[in-house]
């Protein structure tokens, strides 16, 4: 509604001068010419219709010696000058026009404003055309003689004697150049596209008609898209010609001599500069507010008050926005004058106001009173000036004190028309708005009595029907719609979140506590975003008072926690939402329907409210579920806040929960956010570490190895929680064996590779640590003897938290938060040291250095020092600062200092000896080592080289050489087989036993036999 109201009152604010167009054959030829030379043709035909003045020869008729008494000749010739660039004036001509106007406006200081009335209003009339340029480069060139020019303009609105229709067409003139001759875009132009597309986001888009976020394959949303170049280059020269100051002079001028005509046209100057963030800032530094103070005071009807609400909205929402920025550095914003005049303001247009318009009017100015609320001094000045008791009767009302005799709807109270008290669009949005002013003008010790009694009634008793109980006034039960109903019984449990810390005695009188548990509980018809709003309310009031965690505690808050945190897949009322913010799919929830549930066309992620008001499914496909990220935090705070709800938590079996979140969290991708997990951990450390029997349980089901896990898994910002619960943990030595005992299942790119142990585990968080701070070289000796922690740029390693990468950026506003979040882990990495000191020096460093590997006790030297290291740092720190300061400590404190230094710089030295005996160690045994080995692969050399000589009758054979022999020795078997019924065999001599005999006998029998084999 704010977007359509400001897109609809720039139409009627807007109107436009037509700029002169170009010849029809040229305009129709510009888009189809691509060569120099038919474009340089047609800027010469354009530049040849702009005539040209001989502006010497007319500054000397103004200042010569018989010419320059010549008054009515002046004005005649400078309008003259003006109707020979009736359609606009030239770019390059601004310096010598300025001449002109300068000599007029000096004249009229002089007392001759009537002579040059005339000439005055016709130099406005061009001035509020476009300006003409001889060829493309002008518009660049003569940036500085625009912003002079208009500067100039600018002057006129406070000038003395200065004609009041000149001054209406300077005002015309400086609107229609700040709005880029009605080139502004609309505020919903500059609206990003939000996120759409993809299945991350748990909505249905049309394939036919697929969102921006569908087209990336929901990799990201929408950039907000650039303002046109004319209006920010306009708004740009607009603020450096130093149009802003002076305008407010012409506003104030305008207030002096109290024309309606003149100031309508003076904040309407003001409103399209208010369209620039730069120039709302600096509006609201030069004192804007003060100057409306008069304007407030008319009929709430007028157009001034219109242009004034719009004006004053564009700059508290600029002032609030801008990086850094703060509503204190506002100018007038608490002045008693203008805080009187906008609070008469609003109580008129309550009492008053019953049309359209006028319910229009009166929200935009509830909506710049919250703003206004939001400075300290503005807040205060506005409660004096009665709008706190005007926003506690219209948020109150007719809810609270209604008369039956009058009837709900026409009630006359005297502050609010009594046809505001209807259920209408408009009304509905004023009830809300009234109760935001009414919490922001309540947000201090002093306005807080405006909270107390009647507001946190009226609130309580929106909530009450969510508790199951029918609703106490009649007001809250039958007269808004049941979408409307929901919307404001979720606004007022925020609210009441938001007053707990102020009044939570209050809240605690009348039973918010009890009241918001029964809305949380699974026997509650609320929704997702009513029961979230209520956690949040029960998180509030524990954190604000120590004795509210007993009370509630008693009352069930812990069994309806855990049953909110464990219960998200079980059947919840869908929410129905009247506005996008308060939808369930905002959270990334799919909305699944029963069977006989319809949808009308056009609805995403709501149901229709008069199908089935049965209960549903709520599934939610991402870790922002709202209700258990409460859930988690309010277990957390009643636990840290009573011991006793700790042993309500286990007999309900809240360790059993809290185990199975954090490994699910082990098993969640690095791309999901990070905030249940976080939650989940911090309820883990608060509940389960602090009580002995929760953490025996949590320890003996293998909760201390699903910490472990989570952190070989978890993103960078998420481990120095995770460390630290392992630090409470194992302050108990019975956990020990449970942390040496790990090991690791993580892939080759994990933090530690499959089969790790837990030790190394947190010295490789160490060495992260270290690579970021550049404190130890590549072998992982100390770079900085003199200073170990600062270390050295040059070895520096690169980060390997991979938080901004193409898949874990879903939307620009988590990149914005995971890069700080990442320089914010960079700035804090000795909270990680201190944190794995804390776990080592638990374990014992003695202990881990007698299993741990080499490198790992490199890195344990520096860990066992890091107390010392740390100290030294500290001192130099110190006596740094004194030297800043131009102090001298004493000089038992400059001894101490010195000492302590000293000794942190001889341990960092005795560190680097000790480091160095390691690595010579190292080297001595892998040198042995290496010996040992190629002793061993000589003596195998010479065992296979004696085996070669396996038989005493045989030479000495390679294995290639016996493998030839075995196959001829086959091939000689195969060939010697002749069938079945006969087999030959040649025997030698030499192989019988032959004795006796002759020599020729002799040498018959060496020769081959052949003998016959008789098969038997």
């Amino acid at each position: 509604e704010r977007h359509g109201r400001r897109a609809r009152g720039s139409g009627g604010m807007g109107a436009t001068d037509p700029s002169p167009t170009r010849p029809p054959g040229i305009a129709r030829g510009l888009g189809a010419v691509t060569s120099n030379k038919m474009r340089s043709v047609i800027g010469a035909i354009e530049s040849a219709g702009i005539p040209e003045v001989d502006y010497a020869k007319l500054l000397a008729l103004f200042e010569g010696k018989h010419s320059k008494i010549l008054v009515s000749r002046h004005a005649a010739a400078i309008t003259r000058v003006c109707r020979v660039h009736e359609r606009g004036f030239p770019l390059r001509d601004l310096p010598q026009l300025c001449k002109l106007f300068r000599f007029a406006y000096d004249q009229v200081a002089a007392g001759k404003a009537k002579e040059f009335e005339e000439a005055l209003c016709s130099v406005m009339s061009n001035f509020a055309k476009p300006f003409r340029a001889h060829n493309a480069a002008d518009e660049h060139r003569s940036e500085n003689d625009v912003a002079e020019a208009f500067g100039m303009v600018s002057e006129c609105l406070s000038a003395k004697d200065m004609p009041l229709s000149v001054r209406l067409l300077a005002a015309e003139a400086l609107r229609l150049f700040a709005s880029a001759h009605g080139d502004r875009p609309s505020v919903l132009d500059t609206v990003p596209t939000p996120f759409d597309g993809g299945e991350t986001s748990g909505r249905d888009v049309p394939e036919s008609n697929p969102g921006p976020g569908a087209a990336l394959a929901g990799l990201g949303a929408v950039v907000k898209p650039p303002p046109p170049r004319k209006f920010a280059r306009n708004q740009e020269l607009f603020r450096r010609g130093g149009c802003v100051p002076l305008v407010l002079s012409g506003l104030a001028t305008a207030n002096s001599v109290g024309d309606d005509q003149l100031q309508l046209a003076v904040v309407r100057v003001l409103l399209e500069a208010s369209y620039s963030a730069d120039n709302a800032r600096a509006l609201a530094e030069g004192g804007l507010f003060s100057g409306l103070a008069p304007l407030l005071r008319t009929d709430f009807r007028s157009p001034i008050v219109f242009h004034a609400s719009e004006l004053m909205w564009n700059v508290l929402e600029s002032v609030r926005d801008s990086p850094g920025g703060r509503l204190e550095t506002a100018t007038g914003t608490g002045s008693k004058g203008f805080c009187a005049a906008f609070s008469q303001l609003v109580a008129t247009a309550l009492r008053e106001g019953h049309r359209k318009s006028d319910k229009e009017l009166r929200n935009e100015l509830l909506i710049t009173a919250r703003m206004l609320a939001e400075d300290g001094r503005a807040r205060a000045s506005l409660r004096v000036s009665g709008l706190g008791d005007v926003a506690r009767h219209v948020a109150v009302h007719p809810e609270l004190g209604a008369s039956s005799t009058t009837g709900l709807n026409r009630l006359e109270d005297g502050v609010v028309h009594p046809l505001a008290n209807t259920t209408s669009a408009q009304d509905f949005e004023m009830k809300r708005l009234a109760w935001e002013l009414l919490a922001e003008l309540a947000d201090d010790e002093a306005g807080v009595a405006l909270a107390r009694g009647s507001f946190v009634a009226c609130l309580l008793t929106f909530v009450q029907p969510l508790t199951g109980a029918s609703a106490s006034v009649e007001g809250a039960g039958s007269r808004w719609t049941g979408r409307q109903l929901r919307d404001l019984q979720a606004q007022a449990l925020r609210l009441l979140a938001r007053l707990a810390p102020l009044c939570v005695d209050e809240l605690m009188a009348q039973g918010a506590g009890e009241t918001a548990v029964a809305v949380a509980s699974p026997d509650s018809p609320a929704d997702d975003d009513q029961r979230a709003a209520a956690l949040d309310l029960l998180v509030t009031m524990t954190h604000a008072d120590e004795a509210a965690a007993e009370r509630l505690g008693a009352a069930g808050a812990v069994e309806t926690a855990l049953h909110c945190l464990e219960g998200a897949d079980a059947p919840r009322p869908i929410a129905r939402s009247m506005s996008s913010s308060l939808d369930a799919s905002m959270y990334g929830a799919v909305v699944t329907a029963e069977p006989g549930d319809t949808r009308d066309e056009g609805q995403t992620g709501e149901l229709v409210e008069s199908i089935n008001p049965t209960r549903v499914g709520i599934h939610p496909t991402t870790s922002e579920d709202p209700v258990k990220l409460a859930a988690a935090s309010l277990l957390a705070a009643l636990c840290d806040g009573w011991a006793g709800n700790r042993k309500i938590l286990r007999r309900a079996d809240g360790v059993a929960i809290l185990r199975s979140f954090v490994d699910a969290a082990t098993a969640t991708d690095r791309a999901v956010p990070i905030a249940l997990s976080a939650a989940v951990v911090y309820a883990t450390w608060r509940c389960l570490v602090p009580d002995t029997k929760n953490c025996a349980h949590f320890v003996a089901d293998g909760g201390l190895a699903q910490l472990l896990n989570l952190l070989l898994a978890c993103t960078p910002t998420l481990r120095p929680v995770v460390v630290s619960t392992l630090a409470d943990i194992l302050e108990n030595p019975k956990t020990h064996l449970f942390f040496h005992e790990w090991r690791s299942t993580g892939g080759r790119h994990a933090l530690v590779p499959a089969g790790g142990q837990g030790i190394t585990l947190m010295l490789n968080l160490w060495r992260a640590e270290e690579g970021k701070m550049g404190t130890t070289r590549h072998d992982g000796t100390l770079v900085n003897p003199e200073n170990p922690l600062r270390g050295s740029a040059e070895f520096v390693k690169p980060d390997d938290g991979g938080l901004v990468t193409t898949y874990s950026t879903l939307t620009i506003e988590r990149s914005a938060t995971e890069e700080a979040a990442a320089k914010a882990a960079k700035r804090d990495a000795d909270h990680m040291m201190s944190r794995v000191f804390a776990v080592c020096s638990l374990l014992g460093f003695d202990n881990l250095r007698a299993y741990c590997s080499p490198a790992d006790a490199l890195t344990l030297t520096i860990v066992e020092r890091y107390v010392d290291f740390r100290e030294g740092e500290m001192w130099e720190e110190t006596e740094e600062m004194f030297r800043e300061e131009g102090m001298r400590p004493v000089a038992a404190d400059r001894q101490h200092m010195e000492a302590s230094i000293a000794e942190a710089r001889e341990s960092a030295l005795e560190l680097r000896d000790v480091q160095r005996e390691m690595l010579a160690a190292e080297e001595e045994k892998a040198r042995r080592l290496e010996a040992e080995f190629y002793e061993q692969m000589r003596m195998q050399k010479e065992r296979e080289e004696a085996h070669r000589w396996y038989r005493r009758d045989m030479s000495k054979l390679t294995m290639k050489e016996r493998l030839t022999a075995r196959l001829a020795k086959a091939d000689i078997i195969d060939g010697s087989f002749r069938g079945h019924s006969s087999q030959f065999l040649t025997v030698h001599s030499r192989d019988l036993d032959v004795t006796g005999g002759s020599e020729e006998h002799h040498a018959r029998t060496l020769e081959p036999m052949t003998v016959r084999l008789e098969p038997a």
